[in-house]
């Protein structure tokens, strides 16, 4: 009995070992990478931020009584002391 769980362990730590081999091998095939394009080399990344609002997030109230219910999600984003709520059917 002993003699059977040590080579299966043998035959564990051998199979563990080539599967580790196997998958450092697929790591040495890195993708080439392609240089920037003009169009992307103006990108100004302060621009870009400056449009953007301050947070998002997705406000959800959820309402339930004995026989029905009823729930409303909501987007909300903030840019400054400004702020856009958007239900789906009205933007205020």
């Amino acid at each position: 009995m002993k003699k059977l769980s040590s080579i299966f362990l043998l035959v564990l730590i051998f199979t563990t070992c080539l599967a580790v081999a196997r998958g450092q091998s697929d790591k040495t095939k890195e993708p080439v990478l392609i240089p920037l394009t003009d169009a992307e080399k103006k990108l100004n990344p302060k621009d870009i931020v400056t449009g953007q609002p301050d947070f998002t997030a997705v406000q959800t109230y959820f309402s339930a009584s004995d026989v029905s219910g009823f729930s409303v999600a909501e987007k909300v984003a903030r840019k400054g002391s400004r702020y856009r709520i958007d239900t789906g059917f009205v933007v205020v």
